[in-house]
């Protein structure tokens, strides 16, 4: 299969005989798969499931075929921590669980190099799971109230319950309003929730939690408008609904993008936010842009790594239209469409000091671990989306299969390995039985 990673001695010599078996995911963003088939629409909060090849529509709606029920739907991975929410509507994580943030009841200090299930969600389904590395929320399905919940460490008020203790417990967000539902959760160093109409009388269709924004769920005035969301290191980035993009940090106001969303420029499609502690100058957001002449790359911000411009400036050193982007904490992945197949490849550019470039190799210290340049990802073809974390990487490709690569501190790739680092794509293991 030609999009399947045969061998990885270039990755990680140890590794190579060891990758025993196959992992099938069954699900992905249909928005991500009609853009690589075609020009996109105006981006989707909540985009419609995919059907895979073998997985019936009604089989995915009532879980009831075995070649489905655990397909990986949604990839989230933040620090050192990755959840999957599978087409079940259940949550599985792996990695660092010192707060509780994998969901498996308790805190311990144990390693978890395999995606195992969050059994403190038991019972529930869940639309869409979010990590901020030490802290973990759900989503809950309409059916089920349409609530979110938080569990991990409560420090900085991340749970959204009012305290700042640690609980390896779901809690409740306090603060959220029921006069509309929400659509999207979005996870950085805080949490937002997007409902699909603002509350009546109200300038807010967008609610934060934690850090600056408190222990409790608190409106944000002026975004009414906001189609989509993306929260970075203490800055949010929201798509609007005339295709341009605004962003903010808790308190001042949402402020326009200037040059993005123009007839000039062309219509935003994606949004994704960079940030480290490490690096406090600015925040680093890039956008997909899609124009007459295809979909760009565009990126603002200052780190003197991915970025030097407050103003949107375009990567060129891509070589077709960009579909999708996702950016760690000082590295950043673009998904290009390929002239053939059915998916794209993956360019990153930025840090490399744990492999996050995939090109079977790191450069060691922070501060000699950078190109500008982007580099495609070596062994990776047919992919069809892309996720980052703090100095990690995954894909999915067209043949439903995982692959992941970076920091990989306490398993947290999922990949059942707890080398460091993972310098090129390993497979994901334990879905789709």
């Amino acid at each position: 299969m030609a999009d399947v990673v045969a061998a990885n001695v270039g990755f990680v010599k140890s590794l190579s005989a060891a990758i025993r078996g196959q992992m099938w995911v069954c699900g992905k963003t249909a928005q991500l798969l009609r853009d690589l088939a075609q020009p996109p629409p105006a981006a989707s909060p909540s985009p419609s499931p995919y059907v895979p090849e073998g997985c019936s529509q009604a089989a995915l709606e009532a879980v009831g075929d075995p070649a489905c029920k655990r397909c990986a739907k949604h990839v989230a991975m933040q620090d050192h921590v990755t959840c999957v929410i599978l087409y079940d509507g259940s949550v599985e994580c792996a990695g660092d669980n010192t707060y509780g943030q994998l969901g498996r009841g308790k805190a311990d200090s144990d390693d978890h190099p395999l995606i195992q299930a969050a059994h403190v969600l038991a019972g529930m389904t869940i639309s869409s799971v979010g990590t901020g590395g030490a802290f973990t929320c759900v989503l809950a399905a309409p059916t089920q109230g349409n609530k979110v919940y938080c569990f991990g460490r409560g420090r900085s008020g991340n749970l959204g319950n009012g305290d700042s203790k640690a609980s390896a417990a779901p809690v409740a967000v306090l603060g959220l309003r029921q006069s509309s539902r929400i659509i999207q959760l979005a996870i950085g160093s805080e949490a937002c929730v997007l409902y699909a109409a603002p509350e009546e009388g109200s300038s807010s269709a967008v609610q934060c939690w934690g850090g600056e924004y408190g222990p409790v769920a608190v409106n944000v005035p002026n975004t009414a408008n906001v189609t989509y969301l993306a929260v970075g290191l203490h800055r949010t980035c929201a798509l609007l609904a005339n295709h341009s993009v605004a962003c903010w940090s808790y308190p001042l106001p949402p402020a326009a993008v200037p040059g993005l969303g123009s007839e000039a420029s062309g219509v935003v499609t994606r949004i994704s936010l960079a940030g480290s502690p490490l690096r406090s100058r600015s925040t680093v957001a890039c956008g997909t842009v899609r124009g007459s002449a295809g979909s760009s790359l565009w990126c603002w911000g200052k780190d003197d790594l991915l970025s030097d411009s407050e103003l949107p400036w375009k990567v060129t050193a891509l070589p077709g239209d960009v579909v999708d982007v996702a950016l760690g904490w000082g590295h950043a992945c673009a998904l290009v469409k390929s002239e053939a197949g059915t998916g794209g490849e993956v360019y990153c550019w930025g840090q490399n000091s744990a492999g996050e470039l995939g090109q079977g190799y790191s450069n060691g210290t922070l501060d000699h671990s950078r190109t500008h340049t982007t580099q495609r990802v070596r062994g990776l073809s047919n992919v069809t989306a892309v996720f980052a974390g703090r100095s990690s990487t995954c894909a999915v490709t067209a043949a439903q299969r995982v692959l992941c690569w970076g920091l990989n501190i306490a398993g947290s790739l999922g990949t059942g390995y707890q080398l460091q680092e993972l310098t090129g794509p390993i497979a994901m293991q334990g879905l789709c039985a």
